[in-house]
């Protein structure tokens, strides 16, 4: 299965094979013998949105990261997923998390350059991001990314301004789309139905938006909007989980 699921992930498939491996990793009780393991089911429940099974695992790499520097560097990696996951221990703060994220990330050329990603995902979930995140990032050229149409992403963008405006008041919208199917995808957004004006137009859109891409494929700023989107929609949980795909197709 780690495999199979290792083959999946090069081939930008992972998403789809962690789902169809979830009931066999729900089997799988964490234990001291499978340590070994508990890298790669931990990023598995980031993928499938599921905190109920991602903490144990992560609970077990805490324990042992005292005495075993694999799990040492595997915990400063997922420590940020679980903070975008909203299953972090926040007694320590997001900055040390980032900076020790960053000690672990100094072992893996080119993962440091997706510190920006990182950032903004905790920004459109509402994080507050220290200005320390930021330091050693250094300013590249733009590169390429999948954008929508310009209609569509001026459209997207305006009914998503309409929404955030809304918060707060007595006309903030009812999210009707608790029933979204996981892993994210265009056909999860698409089975969403219901909530009142004023939300299932910037939902519709963001879908639009993101189009046929995947994660990994979408610009920053595309992934970043959409995610702040569902946030104001009241799909904290979509939210987070696209946000955690996206880290995931990065790299993380």
């Amino acid at each position: 299965m780690t495999k199979a699921i290792e083959i999946a992930h090069r081939d930008n498939r992972y998403v789809s094979a962690v789902q169809a491996f979830e009931p066999i990793l729900n089997a799988i009780p964490p234990s001291p013998e499978m340590l070994w393991f508990a890298v790669t089911a931990a990023r598995a429940y980031i993928a499938l949105g599921d905190a109920e099974h991602f903490r144990p695992w992560l609970a077990m790499l805490r324990v042992s990261a005292d005495l075993r520097g694999e799990s040492r560097l595997a915990l400063r990696r997922l420590l940020p997923l679980a903070w975008v996951l909203g299953v972090a221990d926040t007694s320590q703060p997001l900055v040390e998390v980032i900076r020790e994220w960053k000690i672990g990330a100094a072992e893996q050329p080119g993962l440091i350059n997706a510190l920006p990603l990182l950032n903004g995902m905790l920004l459109a979930l509402g994080e507050t991001v220290p200005a320390a995140a930021w330091e050693g990032v250094a300013v590249g050229k733009a590169g390429p990314a999948l954008m929508p149409s310009a209609e569509i992403w001026f459209r997207f963008r305006e009914k998503s301004e309409q929404l955030n405006a809304s918060r707060g008041t007595n006309e903030l919208p009812v999210s009707g789309f608790g029933g979204l199917v996981q892993p994210v995808s265009v056909a999860g957004l698409a089975a969403a139905g219901g909530g009142k004006a004023g939300v299932a137009a910037p939902i519709a859109l963001a879908m639009t938006a993101l189009g046929n891409a995947s994660p990994g494929e979408m610009a920053p700023a595309v992934a970043f909007e959409v995610v702040k989107v569902l946030m104001a929609a009241g799909e904290i949980r979509t939210a987070r989980q696209l946000a955690a795909e996206t880290l995931l197709a990065a790299g993380f």
